[in-house]
């Protein structure tokens, strides 16, 4: 699939109107569920070599109610330490498979004289558990680090390149490239911001110290089912919300349903010790939910007042 994909975007691409400026958008399934690996691709990636995720071994233990009892713990609770070598060798093998797609279309650009007048951007929407807590895939329970922080890349010509820690977000890639091409954007409020200061600057300012992510579901269904439906139709009786901030240091998490999260990157990046409740932790607690509140409140009001309230209990609801 993803093979032809790629050689249907290039005869696409090479239909390009001439001395025109263009947008192109090349968007692949893999690596995705359900993990249908090609050869070489299947046998590529070496079982020994392969890392398990430091949080595989605690599983599920110690995390909220929703997590414990999901399809994403019950499916793969079976699963021996060479069962997960084998599933994470398959998921490198996809992302192998990928890379070599990615390569064709960079070797494309350079042949027809593209590349080097390009900004090239690689990212994706979503990353997955891969073992981490004993669990796989994405899901509305799983705001974690492995579902959440995805791989960013961004090739200017004009720039060199650099490795950048500071956190963006994925509404902010249409505002940096329309800065980058020169193109006017919108000037009223948004939720994106450039930066395109920071490509090729690994010393540039930060232009944001936290983003967030909200996953919702409407009487019980993600996505709602496919529908249209609007977050002022939610009702915390029968919908549930999740949603989560994530600065420098710390994550935080919020459940409508369920008890809320706090994980200490410094000395924690596995996410393996929930702080919510740690008295020593309370102030930082509190600033985060405040400031999670404020990202939301436009959207669910009701949600934002229970965030921004003193005293707010983290144990389950």
């Amino acid at each position: 699939m993803e093979t032809w994909q790629t050689g249907r975007f290039l005869r696409t691409f090479d239909e390009r109107p001439a001395e025109a400026p263009w947008l192109a958008v090349c968007s692949f399934n893999a690596p995705h569920f359900p993990m249908a690996v090609p050869a070489p691709y299947d046998r590529l990636i070496d079982r020994d070599l392969v890392e398990l995720p430091a949080a595989l071994a605690p599983g599920t233990a110690g995390l909220p109610r929703e997590v414990r009892e999901s399809r994403f713990a019950a499916e793969f609770a079976g699963l021996g330490e060479d069962d997960w070598r084998e599933i994470i060798a398959h998921y490198l093998g996809l992302c192998a498979l990928m890379d070599t797609q990615v390569g064709r279309i960079l070797d494309h650009l350079r042949a027809a004289g593209e590349l080097e007048r390009t900004i090239v951007v690689y990212t994706t929407d979503h990353g997955d558990m891969m073992g981490a807590h004993g669990l796989m895939e994405k899901g509305h329970e799983l705001h974690y680090e492995e579902t959440l922080r995805v791989p960013l890349l961004v090739r200017h010509p004009g720039r060199p390149p650099a490795r950048v820690r500071n956190l963006v977000s994925m509404v902010d890639i249409a505002p940096t490239l329309a800065e980058l091409a020169g193109v006017p954007w919108p000037a009223r409020p948004r939720d994106g911001r450039s930066f395109a200061t920071m490509i090729g600057d690994p010393s540039a300012a930060p232009t944001r110290d936290h983003v967030t992510a909200e996953t919702c579901l409407y009487d019980g269904a993600p996505e709602a089912w496919g529908e249209h439906t609007p977050p002022s139709s939610w009702d915390p009786a029968r919908d549930a919300l999740n949603a989560s901030i994530r600065t420098r240091d710390m994550r935080y998490i919020y459940r409508s349903g369920d008890e809320d999260e706090l994980y200490d990157h410094r000395g924690d990046p596995a996410e393996l010790r929930n702080l919510a409740a740690d008295p020593a932790y309370a102030q930082v607690r509190a600033e985060l939910r405040s400031l999670l509140g404020a990202e939301i409140g436009d959207v669910y009001p009701q949600v934002a007042r229970e965030l921004t309230a003193p005293a707010g209990r983290p144990g389950p609801r």
